[in-house]
């Protein structure tokens, strides 16, 4: 789902780079052992609460590089509204989820667009909302188990990019991840609409579309995990 390469250079300095991948590394160990908790005890809350302390952290130790000039910036003030919108999802009843969610995802899309036409893009804007992404796709899969509306083979398609991060940062911590893809984006949209169309009232069609939009992310992320298990 995201290209890789091994050198970032112009694109942060060698510090930011080196601490927002640690951040991205343990961000991705709490959240894939959370789930794997609160799936197992029911309580979805649990994620919302480290997701939510985790992009905390991340916001306080990149106060000063949000953007080259040092202050939040339109583009990234959008994305952490997204992020709120994701964290308050948990109170929003089942029947406004795929409505809310559909203006998350149109959301998304404005933040990357508000970037490009004021030329204030940022590693760290791109990171706060690569990984802005993830956690909204890990909650939705979260939400679905716990409204009953899928079975708990869904979390698979949630913990893809979190499995990835951590398999990365144990076996090839050489390799370092680059700004999305087009087809990724792309690919990541039409997943995120098949999970919000299963919120709605339409029991036949949740199996099949959640399984559709499993298989594509899996698609999409085959070629991340080959790379971390295939010889120098």
């Amino acid at each position: 789902m995201e290209t890789t390469h091994n050198s970032e250079a112009g694109f942060a300095t060698s510090r930011e780079r080196d601490l927002l991948l640690r951040w991205t590394n343990y961000h991705a160990a709490l959240l894939s052992l959370t789930a794997l908790l609160a799936l197992s005890i029911h309580q979805p809350w649990l994620v919302f609460a480290a997701g939510g302390v985790s992009f905390f952290a991340l916001i306080l130790l990149h106060w000063n590089r949000w953007t080259e000039r040092k202050s939040l910036g339109m583009a990234n003030a959008v994305t952490l509204l997204r992020l709120i919108g994701i964290l308050l999802l948990s109170m929003v009843p089942t029947s406004l989820i795929t409505v809310i969610g559909l203006l998350l995802v149109g959301a998304d899309g404005f933040d990357g667009w508000i970037a490009r036409r004021l030329d204030r893009r940022s590693h760290f804007g791109d990171y706060f909302d690569k990984e802005t992404d993830a956690f909204f796709l890990l909650i939705l899969c979260l939400l679905a188990i716990s409204h009953g509306l899928l079975a708990p083979w869904i979390l698979v398609a949630g913990m893809l990019r979190y499995a990835l991060v951590v398999l990365r940062w144990l076996v090839r911590p050489e390799i370092l991840t680059a700004r999305k893809s087009q087809t990724a984006r792309v690919i990541y949209i039409m997943a995120m609409v098949g999970l919000l169309i299963c919120f709605l009232p339409l029991p036949p069609i949740r199996d099949p579309i959640a399984g559709l939009a499993t298989l594509i992310l899996i698609y999409s992320f085959a070629g991340d995990f080959r790379q971390v298990f295939s010889p120098e």
